[in-house]
């Protein structure tokens, strides 16, 4: 008869038939017992290894399939039901309050030090990271994140620590080592896409009957100089295969802490989170590779029952997750962020912007500083027009956050003001979009909004500031996205509230998507500097439109404007 393994709280329980050469493999294990009471050995779970190579040795025709217990015990079933975290009992130096769930999970990670975030969307993963990171002094720290993150981590870190940052870019291809040699920079932030650059020397060449591996990979010796790293996004290296994951993998390979940030990390099939656990480097609590894929993957007829012993080996080796619904009241009914957005036509916009600050300096100086009427209005289609422009720039980032909610299975709402930009996104997901807009008669409004609330299929509801930002509830999804705002706050707001409304059952999430170096910084600036009732109460919506148009002539004729802060 073969030997059975069962876990239980003691350890790995091993029993079999009396056989010496069995016995006598299994007391050889450092650590083992035997218990009298259950009669069986019990051999602890840090030679988990060990044990595997004696299950391979003894058992008849045994395949390396893992320790799956055929039955898993109270344990695994306590771990699983009990997502209690630990309550955080230090300060952190940081700038602002952590929310109390927020808290919880910056101690379970302080305590694990290798742990993968798996946080709902909107819950804060950002924010836990980095203070997981500053609670140990674990610098520096290098983030890495997908490209349209970077000046989001950037503008993170400033907002809620006393950290500085550095954006690794062309200047400092060469000599980033120094800025953290010298302590000037805590934080160092880099895209996947630039890891190679800034990191690899070289790569040796496989043997004749090896495959492309960490190992072959030529590191910088002072990626060293990292004590942390944090990579955002992480189901990015689910494919071992990819440079991207290799590049990652060996990066994180002996630092002090590693947080891996992602609410789907397992996208398509569990094999997936095979390489990030390697990256965290709790991999060997898992088995093998070939182990892993087996015991988890599709074609195992025991799946169904192994998952939920991964699940129990997730939680109890670094990983936890929260749902909205699950920690709402420790969360406002709804919360405003900023996503940073690098736009891609750079060119273009520079000109336009460099064109209207010549048209106002020599409008002013005719009118003698004076805005009148005609200047407004001419102004105006300008300012309309750099709107248009950084929109186009920012939609590959609207994309990507589209792409990255859908896959978590949220709906989204998402707000533009040009039709060319509201066409753009409507047909990026066709298949599971609808379009709202003023053109569209009533009932076929009626028809989508209706689809949209009730139908899973669609996922994306497309919506027209001008048009739409009054009078529909679109209250399936908790995400709103505004990639062009409009003049005042009052209108912001009401888009916003087109998602938020009495009988809303999950927190909301408003995100607006900011062009870096753009007139969207002015504007949303302004805006959100003056969203009290009393700029509508008290004046038209011409009135305010036309303040925060003089505003913005002003803020444009001023000379060396830094507005990045």
């Amino acid at each position: 008869m073969d030997m059975t393994i069962n876990e239980s709280k003691l350890g790995f329980e091993v029993s079999f038939p009396f056989d010496t050469r069995k016995n006598d493999a299994v007391r050889e294990i450092h650590g083992s017992w035997w218990n009298e009471t259950k009669k069986c050995w019990v051999v602890p779970r840090r030679k988990q290894g060990e044990l595997k190579r004696l299950q391979a040795r003894f058992n008849k025709g045994h395949k390396d399939v893992g320790l799956l217990p055929s039955q898993v015990g109270f344990e695994v079933e306590a771990c699983v039901a009990d997502k209690t975290l630990p309550k955080l009992s230090i300060e952190i130096p940081l700038k602002r309050a952590l929310r109390e769930y927020q808290a919880d999970g910056v101690a379970y990670g302080i305590e694990k030090k290798r742990t993968l975030i798996g946080d709902q969307q909107g819950l804060g993963k950002t924010i836990q990271a980095i203070a997981m990171v500053v609670a140990q002094k674990a610098f520096p720290c290098l983030v890495i994140c997908k490209s349209s993150l970077v000046l989001n981590w950037e503008k993170e870190i400033k907002d809620w620590t006393h950290e500085k940052p550095m954006v690794f870019r062309d200047s400092v291809k060469r000599s980033w080592p120094v800025f953290f040699q010298s302590h000037f920079c805590q934080f160092g932030i880099v895209s996947y896409d630039s890891l190679k650059k800034y990191f690899v020397t070289g790569f040796k060449e496989p043997g004749e009957d090896e495959v492309f591996m960490v190992k072959h990979i030529m590191y910088r010796s002072e990626i060293s100089l990292f004590k942390s790293v944090i990579v955002d996004e992480s189901h990015y290296i689910k494919d071992e295969k990819v440079l991207r994951t290799k590049l990652t993998v060996g990066l994180c390979l002996r630092r002090q802490s590693v947080y891996l940030l992602s609410g789907t990390p397992v996208l398509n099939a569990p094999e997936e989170l095979y390489p990030q656990l390697v990256a965290l480097g709790i991999a060997n609590h898992f088995g093998s590779k070939a182990n892993f894929k087996a015991l988890y993957g599709k074609n195992n007829p025991r799946q169904k029952e192994a998952l939920p012993y991964l699940n129990y080996l997730l939680h109890r080796h670094g990983y936890y997750r929260r749902l909205k619904s699950e920690v709402a009241t420790d969360i406002p009914p709804k919360t405003r962020q900023v996503i940073l957005c690098e736009i891609d036509n750079r060119e273009e916009y520079d000109l336009a912007e460099k064109n209207f600050r010549k048209f106002l300096e020599e409008r002013l100086m005719m009118t003698g500083g004076q805005i009148d009427r005609a200047l407004r209005a001419e102004a105006l289609v300008q300012m309309m027009r750099l709107r248009e422009i950084s929109a186009r720039g920012k939609l590959k980032d609207a994309y990507q956050w589209i792409d990255d909610l859908l896959e978590q299975g949220e709906k989204v709402v998402i707000f533009g003001h040009h039709k060319e930009i509201t066409r753009a996104l409507a047909q990026y997901r066709p298949d599971t979009t609808v379009r709202l807009c003023g053109s569209a008669d009533k009932e076929t409004l009626d028809r989508r909004k209706q689809k949209f609330q009730t139908d899973p299929a669609i996922q994306a509801c497309v919506c027209s500031l001008l048009a739409d930002s009054e009078g529909h509830t679109l209250t399936a999804a908790s995400n709103i996205g505004l990639l062009e705002f409009p003049w005042h706050f009052g209108k912001a707001e009401q888009a916003e509230d087109r998602v938020h409304r009495i009988g809303t059952v999950y927190p909301v999430t408003a995100s607006y998507f900011l062009g870096s170096r753009t007139i969207d910084r002015k504007i949303y600036k302004l805006i959100m500097s003056k969203k009290d009732i009393h700029d509508l109460v008290t004046g038209t919506e011409e009135d305010v439109e036309n303040r925060v148009v003089d505003n913005l002539i002003n803020l444009f004729n001023q000379k060396d404007e830094e507005d990045e802060e």
